[in-house]
C-alpha cells in the first residue's frame, strides 16, 4: 500500500534576474539566489500565518531579518516579490507533479497513493500562498495581462502533469477526463478551506472520501 506522505519544506530554487537586478544590468549570485529564497519563504510563511491583507514588505523583511534596502535590490517593490512567490509556487507543483510515482498492488490503493501525494503538493505553504495571491489580484488579471497569460500557461501545465499522473496510476495513455477534474477541483477545494480555517487538519477522512468516489467511478468505466 502507498505510504502516508510526509510533509517536506519547499525546496525553492530560482535563478532569474529580478527587476531590482535588470534595472542595474546585475547577474544574481549564489548568495544573491539564497538571500531571493529566503525573502519567498518568509513571504510565504507570512502570507499562509497573517493572510495577504496582512503581507506587507515591512512584515517580510522582519521575518526573513533583511533590510528594505535588499528587498527593493532583489525584488524592485511588492508586486515584483509576489510574481517571484508565484513563479516559485508554479515551480512547486510543475517539478512535484512530474516527481511522483504511484505504486500499489490495485487500483484502490494507486488512487489513494495519488490523492494522499496530491494532497501533500496542493497543501504545501507554497502552493496555498500562490492561490491567496491569485484570489486577492485576481481583478488586476486583465484579458492583456501578462499575469493572465502566466496563469493560462501553467494552468496548461498543470493540467498535462496531472494528466500524466492519474494516467500513470491507472495504467493508461489517456485519463477519463471526469476523473482528472474531480482530482484537482477536489485538492484545491482542500487548499482553499485550510486557507480559511489554518489548522494542523490533514484531510485523511476527506482524502479516503475523494479516493472511494474515484476508484468507484473508474471502476464503472473499467465495466463498460
Amino acid at each position: 500500500m502507498s505510504p502516508e506522505p510526509k510533509p517536506q519544506k519547499t525546496a525553492l530554487r530560482s535563478h532569474r534576474v529580478t527587476p531590482g537586478q535588470h534595472k542595474q544590468k546585475r547577474r544574481p549570485t549564489t548568495r544573491g539566489t539564497e538571500t531571493r529564497i529566503l525573502v519567498i519563504e518568509a513571504a510565504v510563511d507570512c502570507i499562509c500565518t497573517e493572510g495577504f491583507a496582512a503581507t506587507t514588505m515591512k512584515r517580510i523583511a522582519a521575518r526573513a531579518g533583511v533590510t528594505w534596502g535588499v528587498m527593493q535590490y532583489h525584488f524592485g517593490d511588492r508586486g515584483g516579490l509576489l510574481s517571484a512567490v508565484l513563479d516559485a509556487g508554479y515551480e512547486h507543483l510543475t517539478r512535484r507533479l512530474q516527481e511522483i510515482e504511484i505504486r500499489g498492488d490495485n487500483l484502490q490503493e494507486r488512487v489513494q497513493g495519488l490523492v494522499d501525494v496530491g494532497w501533500d503538493i496542493f497543501g504545501a505553504p507554497i502552493a496555498r500562498a500562490c492561490f491567496e495571491i491569485i484570489l486577492a489580484t485576481r481583478s488586476e488579471m486583465t484579458p492583456r495581462s501578462a499575469s493572465r497569460d502566466r496563469l493560462l500557461v501553467v494552468a496548461k501545465e498543470l493540467k498535462e502533469s496531472s494528466d500524466q499522473l492519474l494516467a500513470q496510476t491507472l495504467g493508461q495513455k489517456q485519463p477519463p477526463k471526469k476523473a482528472q477534474r474531480v482530482f484537482i477541483s477536489a485538492l484545491r477545494g482542500f487548499a482553499f478551506e485550510y486557507m480559511q480555517y489554518p489548522s494542523n487538519y490533514d484531510y485523511k477522512h476527506e482524502r479516503e472520501a475523494l479516493a472511494d468516489v474515484l476508484t468507484a467511478y473508474l471502476q464503472t468505466l473499467e465495466k463498460k
